[in-house]
């Protein structure tokens, strides 16, 4: 297959109204963040701190910490646990505010048995987790922005654990109660001077099990008669109706105060073209159009995160002339569709959507301030990928089916050369995207992953090959930007000390040259198991919390019989270590990127609950041959230029 390559140099004219004609509302850029998926803490203690994801060897993604928990969980509805959410919560808004957001809308799950008459609390609410909703409202005045009340379809969780649907009386109850208590706030997300709530699964011609009201007329299935009910209450609020393709969607103008489609795993096509349309079909009701990074449910479903679906629906969204955007969604890692800081994206995602935000608020492309270039490839490539891409319409948008792809896309101030996955590009000055097919080769275990630019090699983890989907994990993939800088750097930084953590009977010296770093000369032991280590330590809070990767340049010789290691050692004694390729195996003295998730707890190492290094609190850095050395051959060389923390 051949790569392709979109080059973005036109600024696409946008409607405008006739002089004397209405100044238009400014555009704006909103974000679902699902509440069930808390950045502070699940259900059980066992998934407290994402522990059993992070302990799964990249087979579950898992937020970055943004900020510090106890070492012990601290459960929705025990006591100190809102503040927990509160400091989580800020962190977040800001992170979502500095992307460029300005609405977020928070999704809830309804509770049918929700019992107005008793007094609110974390078991009798309208929605599951609302008590977190007044924590999220107090971050977002601090961050200046809206948040409003996205309203789940139904209820399937441990506590429904065969799903709920919800009927009419309920709905009528649960938003009753839920428009009573939005607080008097800022920050409380309004339409035309009225509170706004989203839901997701108004349209029911192909869900009759979410009609609220079996037998009641489509395409709303009984949710004008919700309506009715709350309006004779006296409630007013503005409520925005997700509304799907078929024959009878035309019908939503003048029902629904306002529409969006929430189909993140829609094929790229199906989100510019359908969306195009429907905003013109509706004449009364205004269209929000929505936007996806991709979508996967390990085993079902695959939409492959191509950026060019992000750039095309973003600048579709801006010809439409529309002046609200949905992106779906902040953290919903079940369907691999979340853009928040995590072990999989970084901050890479995100930083695309900025980009993107940013364009669609001011109508024209962004100034290239810092340059990136970001690829996206898959962690495993399995001989049998069950998840299918998802159809629709009958067959007229389709997503391409699952195949190891490198999917790039670069802002750069000036071109440039660069090599990746195997293939030559000539990356323009501006936005560049598009994707490499993977040479599988010969390897039976991998795929390897490598880029050339600026005069650097950079090898990057390989994607690893697997008989099945589900074997170590679905169909992720792992984003990283090969323009990033160092967010710590040990060799040659003043602020990092340099000695050695060895065995007594073995020889070790070093020096430093500041062209070539830090050159350790050893003499092992021969019949003994030796370990000489070039060891660095760091100052306290010297590696981000977010530091996702280490990145190593090395070159020498190893004495034959023995191996070299990495090892990252915290605070407290838990130790955590990565077997290296030898020198004549490392791309030359090349960089080489080792995900901190692929580090394993020594046998020496102290008792912690995650099995992989907790970035923060890593205190010291080793690298050294360990073993025992062949007979004669017992003396060896190890310079070091790199030994960097990446995010």
């Amino acid at each position: 297959m051949k790569k392709t390559l979109l080059i973005l140099g036109t600024v696409f004219a946008l409607a405008s109204g006739a002089v004397g004609a209405p100044e238009l509302p400014e555009r704006e850029t909103a974000v679902v963040v699902l509440s069930f998926i808390s950045p502070v803490a699940r259900e059980s203690l066992n998934s407290y701190d994402y522990r059993m994801h992070k302990n799964s060897r990249e087979a579950k993604n898992y937020p970055l910490p943004l900020t510090a928990l106890p070492e012990k969980a601290v459960l929705y509805g025990q006591e100190g646990y809102l503040p927990l959410e509160l400091a989580a919560a800020r962190e977040h808004m800001k992170r979502i505010r500095e992307s460029g957001f300005d609405l977020v809308f928070f999704d809830m799950l309804p509770i049918p048995d929700y019992d107005p008459a008793q007094a609110l609390t974390f078991t009798n609410e309208p929605f599951y987790y609302f008590s977190n909703y007044f924590e999220w409202m107090k971050a977002a005045e601090e961050n200046n922005l809206k948040l409003g009340i996205f309203a789940d379809v139904g209820n399937q969780s441990a506590r429904y654990p065969q799903y709920r649907s919800i009927t009419r009386d309920e709905w009528v109850k649960i938003l009753h109660a839920a428009l009573g208590m939005i607080p008097e706030s800022p920050a409380a997300w309004k339409v035309n001077g009225v509170d706004g709530v989203v839901h997701f699964g108004t349209d029911c011609v192909y869900n009759l099990k979410a009609s609220p009201v079996p037998g009641a007329p489509m395409p709303d299935g009984g949710w004008r008669e919700v309506w009715k009910l709350l309006r004779e209450k006296g409630d007013e609020f503005f409520f925005v109706s997700d509304i799907r393709p078929h024959g009878r969607d035309g019908d939503w103008d003048g029902l629904a105060d306002a529409a969006y489609l929430f189909a993140p795993a829609g094929p790229a096509p199906f989100m510019t073209e359908y969306q195009a349309d429907i905003s013109r079909r509706l004449r009364i009701t205004p269209y929000y159009w929505t936007v996806s990074s991709g979508y996967h449910r390990i085993r079902r479903d695959y939409t492959q995160p191509d950026f060019s679906r992000l750039h095309d629906t973003y600048l579709a969204a801006l010809r439409a002339g529309t002046r609200k955007i949905i992106v779906m969604t902040w953290n919903d890692l079940g369907e691999d569709h979340d853009i928040w800081p995590s072990a999989n994206k970084g901050s890479e995602l995100l930083d695309v959507v900025a980009f993107y935000n940013d364009w669609f608020k001011r109508g024209k492309q962004p100034e290239i301030v810092k340059e990136k270039l970001i690829v996206a490839y898959p962690f495993r490539a399995p001989a049998e990928a069950a998840s299918k891409p998802p159809v629709y319409g009958g067959g007229k948008w389709a997503s391409p089916a699952f195949e190891p792809k490198v999917f790039y896309w670069s802002a750069l101030r000036r071109p440039k050369r660069v090599g990746l996955a195997g293939r030559t590009l000539e990356l323009p000055a501006g936005i560049a995207m598009g994707e490499i097919p993977l040479d599988p080769g010969g390897d039976p275990a991998s795929i390897p992953v490598g880029a050339k630019l600026d005069g650097r090699t950079v090898v990057l983890p390989p994607v690893v090959k697997t008989a099945r989907e589900g074997d170590g994990g679905g169909l992720e993939h792992r984003y990283v930007n090969l323009l990033g800088s160092a967010a710590m750097r040990t060799v040659g930084n003043p602020k990092t000390g340099w000695d050695f953590s060895k065995d007594d009977e073995s020889r070790a010296e070093k020096s430093f040259d500041a062209a070539t770093g830090i050159t350790m000369n050893f003499t092992a032991v021969p019949g003994k198991h030796n370990w000489i280590y070039l060891r660095n330590h760091m100052p306290e809070g010297s590696v981000p919390a977010d530091a996702r990767f280490v990145r190593l340049a090395y070159t020498g010789k190893i004495p034959a019989g023995m191996k070299l290691l990495c090892v990252l050692q915290e605070e407290g004694g838990v130790s955590c270590s990565y077997e290296l390729p030898l020198p004549e195996e490392a791309a030359g003295g090349g960089e080489l990127i080792v995900p901190l998730a692929q580090f394993r707890r020594t046998g020496w190492s102290a008792a912690s609950p995650v099995d992989i290094p907790t970035a923060a609190r890593i205190r010291w850095g080793h690298i050294g041959p360990i073993g025992i050395p062949a007979e004669g051959d017992a003396a060896g060389t190890l310079t070091l230029r790199q030994f960097d923390f990446l995010k």
